[in-house]
């Protein structure tokens, strides 16, 4: 029986409501993540506060209020909610972010309002939903190199990365590079795998 302040992998998985895959090849390999503690049979074991505390600081999102009329640059927004300022470029490029408020200085800057408007419109992660998990696809789940075709229309090639999971595929399709410039929550669902190591797999849309 495994003691209650140690957790396993599926344990967790059912306490965070995310799949087991994303928990086991997601969460686990991260730097971040707490060491085990022990076994439980076959599963090892973590500290269930340890575990905690690393959804609370790496996964879960606060919730942000902006000021409205206050204006931001995109290093402040990457401090208060964890979005990179490159995905902010790369969206804005794309014209999912809007073009900035205020031009005059030497970094642009957005009104709180917009900020808000913006983030509403973007599908949250939230404990218990289904955003931000790895789905299944045919042979396992997302490798590195596996390209995708994401709702709006934008090709993303994986990565190896732990966090910025995504990238675009200025350095091929087929590419395993380890540096990504997006998170998963910025990518929209559904998505169509496309390639898989090297081969193209006939667009397979992947349910979640």
């Amino acid at each position: 029986m495994v003691d209650p302040k140690r957790v396993t992998a599926p344990q967790i998985a059912d306490t965070y409501g995310r799949a087991l895959t994303t928990v086991t090849t997601d969460w686990i390999p991260r730097p971040e993540f707490p060491d085990s503690v022990g076994r439980d049979g076959r599963n090892k074991t973590y500290d269930a506060q340890a575990v905690a505390d690393f959804v609370r600081d790496h996964i879960e999102r606060p919730t942000v209020e902006f000021e409205p009329t206050r204006l931001y640059t995109a290093r402040e927004i990457e401090t208060l909610t964890g979005i990179k300022t490159s995905t902010i470029r790369a969206d804005k490029s794309r014209r999912r972010w809007p073009q900035p408020d205020d031009t005059s200085g030497r970094a642009d800057r957005w009104l709180g309002a917009a900020i808000t408007r913006t983030l509403a419109d973007r599908r949250p992660y939230h404990r218990g939903g289904a955003d931000n998990q790895v789905p299944p696809a045919p042979g396992g789940t997302f490798r590195p190199g596996d390209v995708v075709l994401d709702a709006d229309g934008q090709i993303r090639v994986r990565t190896s990365h732990p966090e910025l999971v995504w990238r675009h595929p200025g350095d091929g399709l087929t590419g395993t590079a380890q540096d990504g410039t997006l998170h998963d929550i910025d990518v929209p669902r559904p998505l169509t795998l496309l390639v898989r190591d090297g081969r193209a797999v006939g667009g397979r849309l992947i349910e979640e």
